[in-house]
């Protein structure tokens, strides 16, 4: 047993059949069999090596660690019970109130990864109930992208302006966002107008604020630290505990990515550039290709379940300095986010995106639509090699209808912005199993996705077609595979 103040962790004896130099082991081991809290196994007590343990089963150690958190005993009745009676509270029995959002969980949720025992392998558990949840911070985070995103995309000057001034009020702001730096997000997303709209906007916010001139000083040099008049509460599950999971990813070229940096600040001489070109070229000529010479290194990681898609409340609630229609603006960035930008990590590849509660069941129905057109052509092509004369070269046309790009969805990309696009295509450059589910899942969304980026808007694509390392050029070789195309020259 392992003891910390408290019983946390309960051991076995077991055995696994250990393959080595081609030849089959038992080698015997200890086995987590209970915890006592998924809290105290995610973020106080780890499965650590015993001296009586083989070195085969070291890499084991991290696995028994997450099936600890996955299995960890929770109290989940009574914190939600409670959770419900406060948010009805809050929202006087309306759940169709403006301080509360509703949205269903479609793919595997982490936040806080870094948090806990486990390098990347942290989750948000209430304390005493181990019940996942989302922070209010991710909360605030996701609505604030998506304001961010639409001021960015705004081109009216009166507009942008009026924007701007509504978001800063709503999420606040620090002083690092008032600086011309790569750090501040307003600056970001204001473009070439920012000097223009940080002068008007920080004057209007300091007037509201009720403060003067200091001094000849520029008006948002004395702005203080604002926390925002719309507070965005932790977002808990609404029925029970929707459960964890184990995930893995599985690293296959770990030397291809440990590329030598380059030194910093140094001249051509130094003996620093001198030692760092020899290790890039040692380098270049062991790992640049990538070869497939590499042990490949699963590494696993509690996940929250999206299995049963589980509902999960929003709530938001005003300050005294609220403004009418601060509420609703913000309700209305944070129903964008959860399901254009998603919460958490992991978000490009697939985890954390949820689907508002009102079009969860047209989801859902595109969503096995689309997995029934995909079975009925997997069934017509088994029934066509089983056919001895059937040519598999010129498939009969009513049995596999060609995918054609489509006008209205081309015409949708054209009006997105630049990051907008990397994020949609970045989501394919991963296995074909953790490819986005619903519309993005449908044959013609990836075939039109395709033909935007390199034939009707090929700016991007010609950014990123020579470098191998590019997100956006695995996902678009990754989908002319599926689709039978490609990669323009």
């Amino acid at each position: 047993m392992i003891y910390s103040g408290a019983e946390a962790l309960v051991t076995e004896t077991a055995s696994r059949i250990v393959r080595r130099g081609g030849q089959d082991f038992e080698v015997p081991f200890r086995k987590l069999r209970r915890v006592v809290a998924r809290t105290l196994a995610s973020e106080h007590y780890v499965h650590l090596p015993h001296e009586d343990d083989p070195v085969e089963l070291k890499d084991d150690y991290r696995r028994l660690t997450c099936e600890a958190i996955r299995d960890g005993a929770i109290r989940a009745g009574a914190k939600l019970a409670a959770w419900r009676e406060f948010v009805f509270s809050l929202c006087q029995q309306d759940l169709k109130s403006p301080k509360i959002l509703m949205a269903r969980l479609q793919s595997r949720l982490m936040v806080n990864m870094a948090g806990g025992v486990l390098e990347n392998g942290g989750l948000c558990l209430d304390r005493t109930s181990g019940v996942p949840y989302i922070p209010g911070s991710a909360v605030k985070g996701c609505a604030r992208r998506t304001a961010l995103a639409e001021l960015r995309d705004a081109t009216n000057l009166e507009a942008k302006a009026s924007l701007f001034e509504t978001l800063a009020w709503v999420f606040g702001w620090s002083d690092v966002e008032w600086k011309d730096s790569a750090e501040s997000d307003f600056a970001f997303a204001c473009g070439d107008a920012w000097p223009e709209l940080r002068k008007r906007v920080a004057s209007e916010l300091a007037a509201r604020l009720g403060l003067g001139s200091n001094g000849g000083q520029k008006v948002w040099e004395h702005l203080p630290h604002f926390a925002g008049d719309i507070v965005f509460l932790p977002a808990y599950p609404w029925e029970k505990d929707p459960g964890i999971e184990l995930d893995v990813v599985t690293g296959h070229h770990g030397n291809y990515y440990q590329e030598p940096a380059e030194p910093k600040g140094v001249s051509q001489n130094d003996p620093k550039r001198q030692k760092w070109k020899g290790e890039l070229a040692k380098w270049e000529q062991e790992w640049g290709s990538a070869p497939d010479t590499e042990e490949p290194n699963p590494v696993v990681f509690p996940a929250v379940s999206a299995k049963e898609q589980p509902r999960f409340v929003f709530v938001m609630a005003e300050t005294p300095r609220a403004r009418e229609g601060d509420l609703a603006a913000a309700r209305g960035w944070l129903a964008v986010g959860v399901e254009a930008f998603g919460i958490g990590a992991k978000t490009n590849a697939g985890y954390g995106w949820f689907v508002l509660e009102e079009y969860a069941d047209e989801a859902l129905a595109r969503q096995n639509t689309a997995i029934a057109e995909t079975k009925k052509l997997a069934e017509a092509a088994r029934d066509r090699a089983r056919t001895p004369s059937a040519d598999p070269t010129h498939p009969p046309s009513d049995l596999m209808p060609p995918v054609k790009p489509d006008a209205a969805l081309i015409e949708r990309f054209a009006k997105l912005n630049e990051n907008d696009i990397r994020s949609l295509i970045n989501k394919f450059c991963y296995d074909e199993k953790f490819w986005p589910t619903g519309e993005e899942a449908a044959a013609p969304y990836q075939l039109s996705l395709f033909v935007f980026l390199t034939e009707v808007s090929p700016a991007l694509y010609n950014q990123v077609k020579g470098d191998r390392k590019s997100k956006m050029l695995q996902g678009l070789a990754k989908i002319a595979a599926k689709n039978g195309r490609s990669l323009p020259s």
